[in-house]
């Protein structure tokens, strides 16, 4: 009996400690915004100048990449928009903050399954 409540029962203790802490990881969610450029034309933002709006806002970003939406027709002329995105990977508990930056959650597109959705693509930077 002294075996048990000397070593078994801390121990056991920390073990159960350390796996609700496991349990508790931060949830993630992608969030993204229209890249800004247009057809025949250079410009519209980095990913870098994007990730710096979040984070000028104190919203750390785990991940950044490129994409673009697929499954909507743009008009193909010079000067209009494109399709192009950037995509962010932040805390969940942030995303209502970073919409009020003009941000959607990726969640509104589907992962390309649908008529709308997104691809990821290289960086061009």
């Amino acid at each position: 009996m002294k075996y048990l409540s000397t070593y078994l029962l801390p121990f056991l203790a920390v073990a159960i400690t350390a796996s609700s802490l496991l349990g508790c990881a931060a949830k993630t969610a992608l969030v993204y915004e229209s890249k800004g450029d247009r057809q025949c034309e250079s410009g519209g933002l980095t990913a870098q100048q994007s990730a710096a709006k979040l984070a000028n806002v104190s919203i750390d970003v785990l991940a950044s990449l490129c994409g673009n939406k697929t499954g909507i027709s743009m008009m193909a002329m010079c000067g209009a928009p494109t399709s192009n995105i950037l995509l962010h990977r932040i805390d969940a508990t942030y995303v209502d903050d970073a919409k009020a930056l003009g941000f959607e959650n990726v969640n509104r597109l589907s992962s390309g399954t649908g008529d709308e959705g997104y691809a990821i693509t290289p960086c061009d930077e």
